[in-house]
């Protein structure tokens, strides 16, 4: 097997891991705040296509970013890679954002909470758009430094 395939094959399995992680963590958090196993269920339910947008354009990003890293390494570009980490996890952190109004009200912040839980959808919107610019910056990188035409 060539390094490149071998190299797909493993960013692939750490965006299907990131897309396990994720969800895993949304379960778990949300079986603390709601104390009832089958409230991630029911909430999952509520918004499926917002989360499973998000949980998707997660992994796909992970694996994007998995793969320039490693191509990365094989060029021995190393300052592009960490220039584009900052980027990454910025990212990834605002996406993330929506799960905010979970905690909030065990901080002691109700009138947030309620803001936050009435515009949930739309916070979701603006967490999956930032998932898919995301996507696009880490396929721009690709493109930008010929990563997908190594042959190796």
């Amino acid at each position: 097997m060539s390094i490149k395939r071998a190299t797909i094959i493993k960013s692939v399995l750490v965006g299907w891991l990131g897309i396990l992680a994720l969800a895993t963590l949304y379960f778990i958090l949300l079986t603390w705040v709601g104390h009832d196993w089958r409230h991630p269920f029911q909430q999952f339910l509520t918004v499926k296509y917002w989360m499973s947008a998000l949980f998707l354009g997660f992994g796909l990003q992970l694996a994007l970013f998995w793969y320039t890293k490693l191509m990365i390494k094989i060029k021995q570009a190393q300052r592009v890679a960490v220039a584009n980490t900052g980027v990454s996890a910025a990212t990834m952190i605002a996406c993330c954002a929506h799960h905010l109004f979970e905690v909030v009200p065990i901080l002691g912040l109700s009138a947030v909470s309620i803001f936050l839980a009435r515009y949930q959808v739309y916070i979701l919107g603006l967490a999956v758009m930032a998932n898919g610019l995301g996507v696009y910056y880490m396929a721009r990188m690709i493109k930008q430094h010929k990563l997908h035409q190594i042959n190796i």
